[in-house]
């Protein structure tokens, strides 16, 4: 009871409730929805390939045909040798895209097989070695001797590793030039544990310019470049993220601008 010429001090009601769960079922939410439109895209190139793959090999043949020609009936001095070369190495390249898109278009599940990552960095440094020198990159590894056995198409997760590999290099090259030294890009494995589960994370780091925040998010779309035109399709990242997810792994990138980039490629331990 309240005497006369006492005041009632206020009351408050505070509710508080934990949105932790609801925003971490959010993030993977928008994660799961972000996933799906990338998969969306790959699956429109993948038809897109299908559909037009003959009617872009045979004109390739006869391109590749007749330079072939060219530089077989060209006096060594010509100049027109050059040419020939420099249409077949630009053919062999278009017939590559057209190989890769083809990969998502088949939707092959078949040869997986149990491989070791370091047959698979061997291989792929031995596709990539005579770019390191001439760009004055050194690369820095650092992989375990013992390391368990992924189940994979290796020569996909190659392909991936060389796109990665070669992406670092360009970042490289148009970083600023710094005076003194070489520069140097990273390769790791190492062995981690999600879900319970074994895999294996190798990464693929360089110290160039950085990716910005916005860039980040977009990487790994189909057709997205940063390039110049003509100097890309946009379609590198694209391809690798669609090849890992096809192994039940995970592509992504991190990166602080002006200083690195990472991408990581986890793949899951073969059981077997």
């Amino acid at each position: 009871m309240v005497q006369d010429g006492e005041s009632k001090a206020p009351t408050c009601r505070v509710a508080v409730s934990d949105i932790s769960e609801y925003k971490r079922l959010e993030q993977e939410r928008q994660a799961m929805e972000a996933r799906l439109r990338r998969q969306q895209k790959l699956e429109s190139i993948g038809r897109l390939a299908g559909g037009v793959a003959h009617e872009i090999n045979n004109p390739l043949a006869g391109i590749m045909g007749f330079a072939q020609l060219i530089t077989a009936r060209t006096d060594k001095t010509s100049p027109l040798g050059e040419y020939a070369s420099e249409i077949i190495r630009l053919t062999e390249r278009v017939a590559t895209i057209v190989s890769n898109l083809l990969t998502f278009a088949r939707h092959d599940t078949q040869s997986h097989g149990p491989t070791d990552i370091h047959e698979i960095v061997g291989a792929t440094l031995a596709l990539i070695q005579t770019v390191m020198p001439r760009d004055q990159i050194t690369l820095e590894m650092c992989i375990p001797e013992k390391m368990p056995r992924i189940k994979c198409r290796s020569q996909q997760i190659q392909q991936v590793l060389v796109n990665l590999l070669t992406n670092a290099a360009k970042r490289w090259m148009r970083s600023i030039r710094r005076a003194i030294g070489t520069k140097s890009s990273g390769l790791t494995a190492q062995v981690f544990e999600k879900a319970g589960k074994a895999w294996i994370r190798t990464t693929v780091e360089d110290h160039g310019r950085g990716i910005s925040p916005e860039i980040q998010e977009k990487v790994f779309d189909p057709f997205f470049t940063t390039k110049e035109p003509g100097k890309g399709m946009g379609l590198g990242l694209a391809i690798s993220h669609g090849i890992v997810e096809e192994h039940g792994g995970e592509l992504h990138c991190e990166s602080e601008p002006g200083r690195w980039t990472r991408f990581h490629l986890d793949l899951p331990v073969d059981k077997g």
